[in-house]
């Protein structure tokens, strides 16, 4: 695990602006979205979320750009002293096995690494 300085919200906006200037010469970045699973919600809401269809454990971001081996890109934020929960595991294991990439990232840094990557596999 690298260890960085920076919150999880401040990596994932910087990944996010990141994804939007991609979006200016590659139009499949506009699509790239953030999942808001997170964050601390009031009983009534979070269970207003729950009944709209938020289910616990599901990546940040979701990246709808298929490659030559996966229909999508899903990415799970984590910095200092974070650690997947066994939800996140479970779910995490469940997307790749319907066909689609899961990463947890630690950086901005590392999360461009990896959808370059992915990316250099794509149709």
């Amino acid at each position: 695990m690298i260890a960085h300085s920076k919150s999880e919200e401040r990596v994932q906006l910087e990944f996010m602006n990141w994804c939007r200037r991609r979006g200016l010469q590659d139009e499949s970045f506009k699509v790239a979205h953030h999942i808001p699973n997170g964050g601390k919600r009031g009983k009534r809401e979070a269970h207003v979320f729950k009944l709209m269809g938020v289910v616990a454990g599901i990546p940040d971001v979701f990246i709808p750009i298929p490659n030559d081996t996966y229909h999508g890109l899903y990415i799970e934020f984590k910095t200092d002293g974070g650690s997947v929960s066994k939800t996140q595991k479970e779910v995490h294991r469940i997307i790749s096995g319907n066909g689609y990439a899961v990463h947890v990232c630690w950086s901005t840094e590392e999360a461009i690494e990896v959808t370059e990557a992915y990316l250099e596999k794509r149709r």
